[in-house]
């Protein structure tokens, strides 16, 4: 009996299998996902460390945190929309626990009770077994047998009683059972859609953020620009403006060095004149030199010329005289 009271709550029993199993997995998801919300909020910590370190303006900064809390209260939102449906799931699931606990108590009650009168019913009839063998009359053992019959078919009309009874329970069960799984995918359905429609806002929320940072950006940089060509043309009209004075002073002290000059070249072309008259009436007495020393020249060269002759010519008569002596002593040593 026990085994079978076992086997028509075995159903129950796996079910609460079942439901602890998604227990088990629920408690991954949540801390897989506290995990990931860990590594985000460290990303976002680097990533507004790197932030800090940069020269961000502050217009952009303020979209940033402006974005970040929007984008912030969008998730939030979808995280209550998603579980107020695990909630209700929940708390329908642990209302069905419940209610199945309470209904498996009373079952479980009814079914001792009916097993202990049952007992006492089927006591009774083994106990009359011993009294019916020991009479020999035959009428009244048909009586006592009829009476024994009766008791067996109201014995096994409750058993049958309890099936009924059971098995209407387990109907009731299967039919609560379905009915939780309807709901339960009607929930998974509603989820689905909610997860769908919050990515679906959620992605059309981080663009336009996007764009409103990207736009913010632009803005910031346009102004930048600008500044930045304004400070550009103010140091060009600057470095002009310098330039100018100071291109002019040069000229101012160009033009007084060329006067400067002018007047020294004239003082220059005086002095080359004077100069020139000098050289002119120096030069004028060095040609007068030149020719009586050129005239002197010519006659040292004739008078040198003449020696020349002369001395040539004594030479000549030296060598024709040594000559005849050398003839006169060959002929006097011969």
């Amino acid at each position: 009996m026990k085994s079978n009271r076992r086997s028509k709550y075995l159903k129950n029993d796996c079910n609460t299998d079942i439901t602890s199993n998604k227990e088990k997995k629920h408690k991954k998801k949540m801390n897989a996902k506290k995990n990931t919300r860990k590594y985000k909020f460290d990303t976002v910590e680097v990533k507004e460390k790197e932030l800090d370190k940069m020269d961000v303006p502050v217009s952009v900064l303020k979209q940033i945190e402006n974005s970040e809390s929007d984008l912030i209260n969008y998730t939030e939102e979808g995280s209550q929309l998603v579980t107020n449906v695990h909630l209700a799931n929940d708390n329908r699931e642990n209302n069905r626990r419940e209610t199945d606990k309470s209904e498996r108590d009373i079952r479980l009650k009814a079914v001792e009770l009916e097993s202990e009168i049952a007992n006492a019913k089927f006591m009774e009839i083994s106990s009359q077994w011993p009294i019916i063998l020991k009479k020999n009359d035959a009428l009244e053992i048909h009586e006592y047998l009829e009476l024994q019959k009766k008791r067996g078919l109201d014995l096994i009309e409750q058993k049958n009683q309890m099936i009924e009874i059971l098995k209407r329970d387990l109907a009731e069960s299967d039919n609560r059972f379905l009915q939780e799984q309807a709901a339960q995918s009607e929930d998974v359905r509603i989820l689905q859609e909610r997860i769908e429609n919050q990515v679906k806002f959620m992605r059309k929320q981080y663009k336009n953020h996007i764009q409103y940072i990207k736009s913010t950006m632009d803005q910031q940089r346009e102004y930048r620009i600008d500044r930045a060509k304004k400070g550009w043309e103010n140091l060009y009209n600057k470095i002009i403006l310098t330039e100018t004075d100071s291109l002019n002073n040069r000229l101012a002290m160009i033009d007084k060095k060329e006067n400067n000059i002018m007047k020294q070249y004239e003082m220059n072309e005086e002095i080359i004149r004077n100069l020139k008259s000098n050289m002119n009436t120096e030069l004028n007495y060095l040609q007068r030199e030149f020719e009586l020393i050129k005239l002197k020249c010519v006659d040292n060269v004739e008078k040198l010329n003449y020696n020349y002759q002369v001395l040539k010519r004594r030479e000549e008569e030296n060598a024709c005289a040594k000559a005849i002596q050398r003839r006169k002593i060959n002929k006097c040593i011969l």
